[in-house]
């Protein structure tokens, strides 16, 4: 079956688990060697990514009206296979007679009214713990990630960029903002998941990204794994498209672990929600770690189910002492609660916070969380949680403390 002769972009499938009728995100080719070719939108240009080579081309009216080149396809068990392909440049050349757009690469939402964001800054022990600065930081995300789920953007693409600007703003323990461990240095962790698909990404312990959770979304759409590690697997995403910083000594530099004898400032990890006009759900998470860690130590944030989850009825994201929300599998532990029992979702998260993680491991922390159906959920027990919050029906609002119910 020729390219030209598919209804493009239909009949494109989304890896192997992908209907017809679903946008292209991805697809998997086979040249012996098996790649993976990813046309993906990147600040109005299209890039295709594989092994050892990434080219960005700019957006033109067709793909093919800037090299034509014969490829085509026959369908196999779900999957796109390529009969035969040309290189031209050391690019790779679709020979697509259709332009590529931001909703034709992500899709956009428009089938419901409401839409929710919600994030956190960090856990707040106490009042005079939480700083303005990170409010307002706070408030602008909202705000942005807001205006992008009305215009009809996938609560996945929010939730990323949402916390790409709170990692890019120096002052949460995330990102640029990061604290270092014990020798100096920082790792940092990411995750990522969508709830309609349970489709999830995650980094741990990169010492050179960017965004963190960048990488976790490449993990996610351009890798058939869930997590990478360490120096090899932030390799691998960087050789995907991830970012890395030239100098990480000098980027992150802005925050240092505290002297053991003093307490760390309120500076915590970020993470968030979010539903989009689709009526999908989608988690984020991103942290530095806890201030001077053993080196190679790995907390919650990286970890689904245990920071971020997401599920086709609710989003999580937590934030505190990663080990405790680790051995609760934490946010997993809300969900099926709130499911299974039937307990409202506020109830689920207070059980866990306060009287698992709170009660009897004596541990620091806090949820954030929303369902499909409308609700908005904070739990802590401490003073509260940093938090961001809008909607379709609430304007951008931002706060740290959570009451009792």
């Amino acid at each position: 079956m020729g390219l030209h002769d598919l209804d493009l972009p239909g009949q494109l499938f989304r890896g192997e688990t992908a209907h017809p009728g679903e946008p292209a995100r991805h697809v998997y080719l086979h040249r012996g060697d098996q790649f993976l070719l990813d046309p993906v939108r990147a600040a109005g240009r299209i890039c295709f990514h594989c092994p050892h080579r990434q080219r960005r081309l700019p957006r033109a009216g067709f793909v093919s009206g800037l090299i034509h080149c014969s490829v085509y396809f026959i369908l196999s068990k779900g999957k796109i296979r390529a009969s035969r392909m040309k290189w031209t440049y050391g690019y790779v050349f679709l020979a697509l007679s259709w332009s590529m757009n931001g909703s034709a690469a992500t899709g956009t939402c428009d089938s419901q009214d409401e839409y929710i964001l919600l994030l956190h800054g960090g856990f707040a022990s106490a009042p005079e713990r939480v700083e303005r600065q990170h409010l307002d930081v706070l408030k602008r995300a909202v705000t942005v990630g807001l205006k992008a789920l009305a215009n009809g953007a996938t609560a996945l693409d929010v939730v990323e960029d949402s916390i790409v600007l709170l990692e890019d703003a120096g002052i949460y323990d995330a990102g640029k903002g990061s604290y270092f461990n014990s020798e100096g240095f920082v790792e940092n962790d990411a995750s990522l998941m969508e709830g309609h698909t349970g489709r999830a990404g995650a980094v741990a312990a990169a010492q050179s990204l960017r965004n963190p959770i960048r990488a976790a979304r490449i993990a996610m759409d351009r890798t058939p794994h869930v997590l990478f590690v360490g120096a090899t697997g932030e390799a691998t995403l960087i050789e995907l498209g991830a970012e890395a910083v030239e100098d990480p000594k000098s980027y992150f530099k802005e925050y240092r672990p505290p002297p053991p004898q003093e307490p760390a400032e309120e500076h915590g990890t970020v993470g968030a929600v979010a539903l989009d006009r689709c009526g999908n759900l989608a988690a984020g998470t991103s942290t530095g770690g806890t201030p001077g860690k053993m080196p190679g130590r790995v907390g919650d944030s990286p970890i689904i189910g245990a920071s971020s989850f997401a599920n086709a009825k609710y989003a999580l994201s937590a934030t505190g002492k990663g080990e405790h929300f680790i051995r609760r599998a934490a946010t997993h532990d809300i969900a099926a609660r709130a499911e299974y029992l039937g307990v409202p979702l506020q109830d689920a998260a207070d059980y866990v916070v306060r009287e698992l993680i709170g009660d009897m491991d004596q541990a620091q922390g806090a949820v954030i969380a929303i369902s499909a159906a409308g609700d908005i959920v904070l739990s802590s027990n401490g003073y509260g949680v940093m938090y961001g919050v809008g909607s379709n029906i609430l304007a951008a609002t931002v706060g740290a403390e959570v009451k009792y119910q």
